[in-house]
């Protein structure tokens, strides 16, 4: 049996990670989501709602931290969506997803003494 070649130019790490897409012009409520694997050049993601392959998308991926450390990482990103695909899984779409630009944002947590209450 011949073994389909990879085709992708980066290894992906499934990773399964807190995910928004941010609207395009700063209004109404992110789209929450999650990501199923990432490279350095894009990933592929779970949303509720289908995009179009060439669609602009703002996301912020939120990173694992440590529990014992204030701060939170998330990957703020820029991303052309290459490919949109609709799940088995009721009301969910499967969106690759290639990164065009992106940073690491460095977000203090409150602790419960600093949170206003």
């Amino acid at each position: 049996m011949k073994v389909p070649q990879e085709r992708r130019a980066r290894m992906r790490l499934p990773v399964r990670w807190p995910l928004r897409i941010l609207s395009s012009n700063g209004s109404g409520q992110p789209l929450e989501g999650i990501t199923e694997n990432l490279s350095s050049q894009g990933f592929y993601c779970w949303v509720s709602r289908a995009f179009a392959p060439g669609d602009s998308l703002r996301c912020l991926i939120e990173l694992p931290s440590r529990l014992d450390t204030p701060r939170r990482l998330v990957l703020s990103c820029e991303a052309e969506v290459v490919r949109s695909e609709r799940s088995s899984e009721a009301g969910l779409f499967g969106v690759a997803c290639r990164i065009v630009e992106y940073q690491i944002v460095i977000h203090e947590h409150e602790t419960q003494e600093s949170a206003p209450g």
